[in-house]
């Protein structure tokens, strides 16, 4: 009984994370609706779940817990277009040059960040200054991104930190 509970406990982190996903992507202008609501459904596959829970719930004490949870990040970066891995080609096990990432994925990226954010630490920053996690990961994301790709990404952390994001003007407006 309670590693069920626990189980439901990581299904809630999922749905409220995924409901988050839609509120913040939903204000944003040029965000897909549909990416919206499919954001991360793979994480309810049996594959991703399970060690997933075992990972994060248990404090990766489960018997297989490091290996199955390496297994399942790589299927759920390789299944999910909006992580900036997804398109960082692997020649054995060294990442190689990234190919450019549509402005769709990045749009979702920049939003499940944003989600993950209010999550994990109960707030959506206001601002890069005052994003601890942003702070300490983007200079290792940009060093690994297409530079289009990087741009892009700041243009759609511009637009989430605007006053008005839906009708913050398209690139080039």
């Amino acid at each position: 009984m309670k590693d069920f509970r626990s189980k439901l406990r990581y299904l809630k982190t999922i749905l409220v994370h995924k409901w988050y996903v839609l509120e913040i992507g939903g204000a944003m202008r040029g965000c897909s609706l549909w990416r919206l609501l499919t954001h991360d459904l793979s994480k309810l596959r049996q594959d991703e779940f399970l060690p997933y829970w075992e990972h994060f719930l248990k404090g990766g004490k489960g018997p297989r817990s490091d290996r199955a949870f390496e297994r399942a990040w790589k299927l759920h970066v390789n299944r999910n277009d909006h992580h900036w891995q997804h398109w960082l080609p692997l020649s054995g096990s060294r990442w190689q040059c990234a190919h450019y990432a549509p402005d769709e994925a990045i749009c979702e990226m920049v939003v499940d960040w944003l989600a993950a954010s209010r999550v994990y630490s109960g707030a959506v920053p206001t601002s890069r200054d005052d994003w601890r996690w942003y702070q300490e990961h983007h200079q290792e994301i940009r060093s690994h991104m297409h530079s289009a790709s990087w741009a892009m990404v700041q243009f759609y952390l511009d637009m989430a930190f605007s006053e008005d994001p839906f009708n913050y003007p398209q690139e080039g407006e």
